[in-house]
């Protein structure tokens, strides 16, 4: 068996809690294992939508250069992870992995592993564990951004932010948005 480390990429499977059904990670995306272990899956082939994976050191803080990465906050007993999902004047705006979290909208920073380039933000998914490019978001799709809810997609039936102007519109493909 080989585990993916930080200077060797692989494979990586989630297997359920008695270890009898085993999944592999199939999306770009961030990946918790307890409170001391993540890894980063980036897409290294293209043309195949090959996914491998490296496990990462988990960043300290959200601030301007770990835009889109995973970090720890907490005391030793309630250490909970969070994603870091931009900064802006009014500071750093993270949201909490927790299941069902929903869908957000994540800023550019260098070295990050969706693939966006500066001006692009991209959408994803965040459940207890993990943290995923969504995909699903394409040309076809505009999607509306609650500023005053840390960058929160709305959906369709949800109630508009009452702030004027917290509501950002995005254009998408694959999940890589402009404005």
């Amino acid at each position: 068996m080989f585990i993916p480390t930080e200077t060797d990429s692989a494979y990586l499977f989630y297997c359920n809690d008695d270890n009898s059904i085993c999944n592999a990670i199939t999306r770009v995306g961030y990946y918790i294992n307890g409170n001391s272990e993540a890894f980063s899956c980036k897409l290294v082939n293209p043309s195949n939508k090959d996914i491998k994976c490296s496990k990462i050191a988990i960043e300290s803080n959200c601030d301007i250069n770990t835009i889109g990465k995973i970090f720890f906050k907490g005391e030793s007993d309630q250490i909970k992870p969070f994603l870091c999902i931009d900064h802006n004047s009014n500071g750093d705006i993270e949201v909490e992995l927790k299941e069902n979290a929903g869908d957000y909208l994540v800023g550019y920073s260098d070295n990050n592993i969706y693939g966006i380039n500066m001006n692009e933000y991209v959408v994803v998914t965040i459940k207890k564990n993990s943290v995923e490019l969504k995909y699903e978001y394409d040309n076809s799709k505009y999607i509306y951004v609650d500023k005053t809810n840390n960058n929160r997609i709305i959906k369709k039936g949800e109630e508009c932010p009452e702030i004027n102007n917290s509501m950002i519109e995005y254009s998408c493909k694959n999940g890589i948005c402009k404005s």
